[in-house]
This record gives structure tokens, sequence and C-alpha cells, in this order.
């Protein structure tokens, strides 16, 4: 899928529209503080430092190795993208951009911002002109969601965990599973039907192919699933089904990315610490979520920052070199004139 933007005047409909997305925002930032706090007031930090220490020291391996295979399938997002615009780039290229940009945004977010002022740092410098940037964002912003929308309609249609019954009847869970199924289905049956440029607001819409609209689903779940399985691997013993995991964990997601709170820092913990009360113990859960920070936020973004660093040095000292060369020229011919 491509995106342009289509040249619209700002109307008052799209202020309201991102004056409540705002409001939205904050709304469940506030709410999943009072939760977060509501849920750690009895939790002894010593028994989290005490559930830190007791994750065995293979697990802490694996979860890092989990991190890098879920990097390294995300940089995918960019492949698919470059291709989809028709932008040709080596594949370490890609797939350097690719990482550095994701690190970047899942600890900050602002996707929309964040996503095209890092990918600006690596590809310009290789070529990529700027309007492709943030169609790279926005047709990465759709994989994230096809593939997410999948895989938690699938987990709450075949089997909503039973504590979800809590919120809402399962009944209402399942529905809330097939109409995510749907809206997967709809978007590859466009992709299979639908050649026009498709309208949407300010944006026209290029439907990819469907082999296109499917490797975004496919890729995009695989993510998921991969994500989640670190944050399981952190959990001392393994100490909670994965597939109860996955379903707190996706929803907890969701409700980070709308929140558009960076990081969804907060929003996450107090989502999951809710969601999975009874299933596992406040403080272990909470050791668990303070060690994927580390290891899926917090060491990735280091490397990614380094890896920035690497990449803009060599070509400060071209250009370093190069401006030493043009103003020892200017200063031989400046001698040159003055000596006829």
């Amino acid at each position: 899928m491509t995106v342009v933007p289509a040249p619209v005047a700002p109307d008052r409909a799209g202020a309201r529209g991102r004056q409540l997305g705002s409001l939205l925002g904050l709304a469940i930032f506030g709410l999943a503080l009072w939760v977060l706090g509501r849920e750690v007031e009895a939790v002894d930090g010593r028994d989290v430092a005490r559930a830190v220490r007791a994750v065995p020291r293979w697990q802490l391996w694996m979860a890092l190795a989990a991190t890098a295979l879920n990097y390294a399938i995300i940089t995918g997002y960019d492949h698919l993208a470059l291709h989809q615009l028709g932008r040709r780039l080596s594949a370490w290229r890609i797939s350097l951009a690719g990482f550095v940009a994701f690190a970047i945004v899942n600890n900050f977010g602002f996707a929309l911002i964040s996503g095209p002022w890092a990918r600006l740092r690596v590809y310009t410098r290789w070529g990529i002109d700027l309007a492709a940037l943030p169609q790279v964002t926005a047709f990465n912003a759709l994989t994230v969601w096809t593939g997410l929308s999948a895989l938690l309609g699938a987990v709450l249609t075949v089997q909503p965990p039973p504590s979800l019954a809590a919120w809402a009847p399962l009944a209402v869970w399942r529905v809330g599973g097939v109409v995510l199924l749907g809206l997967v289905a709809l978007y590859i049956g466009l992709a299979a039907a639908w050649r026009a440029p498709l309208r949407v607001w300010r944006w026209t819409l290029h439907m990819p192919s469907v082999r296109m609209a499917v490797g975004q689903v496919v890729l995009s779940m695989l993510d998921w699933v991969i994500l989640a399985a670190v944050l399981w691997l952190l959990m001392p013993n393994h100490s909670l089904p994965f597939t109860t995991l996955l379903t707190a964990f996706l929803a907890a997601q969701v409700l980070g990315i709308v929140s558009h709170v960076p990081g969804g820092l907060g929003v996450f913990e107090g989502t999951m610490l809710a969601l999975l009360r009874g299933h596992v113990a406040a403080h272990t859960l909470l050791a668990s979520l303070l060690l994927f920070r580390i290891v899926f936020y917090v060491v990735p973004l280091a490397v990614a920052l380094g890896l920035m660093a690497a990449v803009r040095l060599p070509a400060r000292r071209r250009g370093d070199g190069a401006g030493a060369a043009a103003g020892a020229a200017d200063t031989e011919a400046e001698v040159v004139v003055a000596d006829p």
C-alpha cells in the first residue's frame, strides 16, 4: 500500500478529531496510572528485587536472543515498504535503518514523527528521497495493525481468557475478535479486488497486491508472537501459560499505542497488572515487566544510538576533509590573486 496525503485545507472536524484523540490518550494514561498505583500499593520493593534475581541467567540470554530475532523481523517492515514504493537499496542498509527507527519509535512513541526523523538520519545518506519517509512510516503502521488485529482477533475468537469475563461477557470478547478478523479479511479482499486509488479522508491509498498484503499480516503476527515471548521468557519458571500472557500482552500494547504515551510507559504495565491479576503475583509480574523494559527497550536503543553515531561519523569526517580542502583552495586562490 502506498499512502499519499491529499492537499486539503485543515478543517474543524479534523482539529476536533485530534483533540478527542488527545483527550482519549490522556484518559487512558490517567486510568492506567490509577490502576498501576492501586496494584503496586501493597507490593514490597524487596519482593520485586528477589523476583528479578530469581530469573535464571539462561532465561535472560534467551530473552536477549528473542529480542534480537524480533528486531531482525521488524526490519522486514522497511523491506516490504521500500519494495512497495519501488525504491532500491541494499538489504543491510534497509535493515540498519529499520532497526534504528524501530528502536527509537518503541522508546519515544509518536511514530509519525520519530519514525521519519530516525529514517531521515540514515536513508537520505543513501539516496532515498524525503517524500518516501512518511510513506514508509504509514505502510509500517498499517503492517503493525494488520498483524496485531489478526492475532488478537484469533485469540479472542477461539479462546478468550476467562479473566476477561470480569470486564465484559466472554461472548462480547468473541464478537470483538470476529470483528478484528473481519477487518483484516476486508483489507486482504480490497488488495485482491481494488485497483483504483482509494480515498480515505485526507489520504489516497494505493492498495498492494494480495501477496504483499498477506505478507504484511504474517510478518506482523510473527513479530507480535516473538515480542510476547520475550516477556514470557523473563518470567521466573515461566509461571504463566503463554496463551494467557499473549492475550493480555496484545491488549496492553493496543492501549499503549492508542494512549500515545512514549513506549506505552505506565499504560502497558497497568493494563498487564489488571488483566493478569489472580494469574501471577504482582511483584513477580512487576519484576518481569522491569526486565522487559531493559531487555527490549533500553538495550536496543543504546545499540541504535551507537549505530547512528557510527553512520554519521564517517560522513562528518568526509565533510570536514572536503571543507579543509575547499579552505586551502580558497586561501591559495587569494594568494594568487594578490600576487600578480
